[in-house]
């Protein structure tokens, strides 16, 4: 682990030296910046005293009805990048295994292919990666590899991240090494329609409902590969519906 004692530049990329417990202080891996929820109630202004008030049609079928809903937005968690290059030999207690930061790319967002699930269907998830950055070797020191499968290293390599080298910790921050790589937001809109009749004139009533769950059927992706050396960097592996996909329920009870 990088953390627990003071870190020499020179077993660091970087070259920048770190004292004991700062390299790994970053935002919590929970962060959540926001976290958004929205409720009302609208009694629909229809029949008695509103829009067709004088149609007896209108007051008895489109009167009385209350509509209510819920929408909820979460902005997603940091994504934690991390690399699978460390091994026992080189990095004994290297801890989770961290890339280095390659200092000849200088760009400040290595995402691609659009939002998180851009053109994916069932048959394809897992398929498409939407961050640049992959290095397809665990070879010490490589930012990538050649047409012929050779390693590059770090100092010719183009790409954001490099495995770090021999007895050696990877310098990317814990959490969000570049501008904005967080998992996917969440948002979800459940919506529902009611009305009570009356089966007597004071005590008996019939309640009737509509309620309707992920009104947009909105998609969320997750498992988001983050291992800068695994095939599947950048691609969601998962797809869910928040809280399932679009789904009605139809209800009703008796008061008295």
């Amino acid at each position: 682990m990088r953390s627990g004692w003071a870190i020499p530049g020179n077993l660091l990329l970087s070259g920048q030296s770190w004292k004991v417990n700062r390299i790994d202080r970053s935002l919590s891996a929970n962060s959540v910046p926001q976290n958004l929820a929205i409720y009302g109630v609208y009694n629909l202004p229809f029949g008695k005293g509103g829009i067709g008030n004088d149609s007896w049609l209108v007051r008895n079928l489109a009167g009385g009805w209350t509509f209510s809903s819920v929408f909820t937005y979460v902005s997603g968690t940091p994504l934690l990048i991390t690399s699978s290059s460390c091994t026992s030999s080189f990095q004994p207690t290297a801890g989770t295994c961290m890339p280095d930061l390659n200092p000849s790319f200088t760009g400040k967002n290595i995402r691609t292919n659009g939002s998180w699930g851009k053109g994916l269907t069932a048959a394809t998830l897992g398929s498409k990666s939407y961050l640049n950055g992959y290095v397809p070797t665990a070879t010490q020191g490589a930012g990538g590899v050649t047409s012929t499968g050779a390693p590059i290293p770090c100092a010719t390599a183009t790409g954001p991240f490099c495995n770090s080298g021999n007895f050696m910790f990877g310098d990317a921050p814990r959490v969000m090494p570049f501008d904005g790589l967080r998992n996917p937001s969440v948002y979800n809109l459940n919506a529902s329609i009611r009305r009570s009749f009356n089966i007597t004139p004071e005590r008996v009533k019939f309640i009737f409902a509509v309620d309707c769950q992920n009104v947009t059927n909105k998609v969320t992706f997750g498992g988001i590969g983050a291992s800068m050396d695994a095939a599947n960097f950048g691609a969601p592996t998962s797809a869910t519906s928040n809280t399932g996909s679009r789904d009605f329920q139809f209800s009703g009870r008796l008061n008295f």
